[in-house]
């Protein structure tokens, strides 16, 4: 049996080789940029309309003529990415969804991925929270989404047709349920500065950046600043690094 095939899953390695490309220089992506990525995802622009963006916003740079000087951070694109996704939703009216669907998986990638030690070092842990922050919900919570997991690894080895778009997402309502529980292991004063710091980081894009959408990177940004306080890789197999 193939191998399923989803442009899905090379979305963001394939956003930052396009803008490295673009760029015309080597650059290493920051985690902002890679929570715009991840926003990106989550709001449903597709990959291409993405490119698509990057592709306007850059153009227009070298446009300026602007000697000696390049973009050096994924946002520079956020705002001509929007615009093509807005234009792509006006153009996908009255479009069928099985169109729609083959629309977005006409350039397919290949998973590339150790699935299953992926899976198994994730299960590991979220296990280790019950012993390392015994009686918080972190602990409870972690083993109860361990279980899950091994639930979801189990009907993955068994099914004659494995989908892995609808393992990603077992795995981001795993991490959805988990996300809570890690807030609420940590003290009111602990959150408040690391949303804060988090803020910081944002400071620079914040009046580029729609109102809605300053929001949702923000939260994603604290989210994943507390994951990695509790020692947790994210539960994706989108390479979002």
């Amino acid at each position: 049996m193939n191998e399923p095939r989803f442009n899905y899953y090379n979305y963001f390695t394939d956003i930052e080789d396009h803008f490295i490309s673009k760029r015309g220089k080597h650059i290493l992506l920051s985690p902002l940029d890679w929570t715009l990525i991840e926003t990106w995802q989550t709001m449903g622009i597709p990959l291409h309309v993405a490119l698509r963006g990057i592709d306007r916003a850059l153009t227009a740079f070298r446009e300026k003529q602007l000697r000696h000087r390049l973009v050096n951070s994924l946002f520079y694109c956020n705002q001509a990415v929007l615009e093509e996704y807005e234009h792509h939703l006006l153009s996908q009216e009255g479009q069928s969804t099985e169109d729609s669907e083959l629309s977005r998986h006409s350039a397919p990638a290949t998973l590339a991925i150790d699935l299953s030690g992926f899976l198994t070092e994730r299960q590991t842990e979220l296990r280790r929270l019950a012993d390392r922050y015994p009686g918080t919900p972190a602990a409870e919570t972690g083993m109860r989404m361990a279980r899950r997991l091994e639930e979801i690894i189990t009907a993955w080895k068994h099914s004659e047709r494995p989908d892995p778009e609808r393992l990603e997402k077992d795995l981001r309502t795993i991490e959805d349920d988990l996300a809570p529980a890690l807030a609420n292991s940590v003290s009111a004063s602990e959150r408040k500065t690391l949303t804060e710091a988090c803020r910081r980081e944002l400071r620079h894009h914040r009046a580029s950046l729609p109102p809605e959408m300053y929001q949702r990177i923000l939260e994603s940004l604290t989210r994943r600043r507390i994951r990695e306080r509790f020692g947790l890789s994210e539960l994706t197999l989108l390479d979002s690094r």
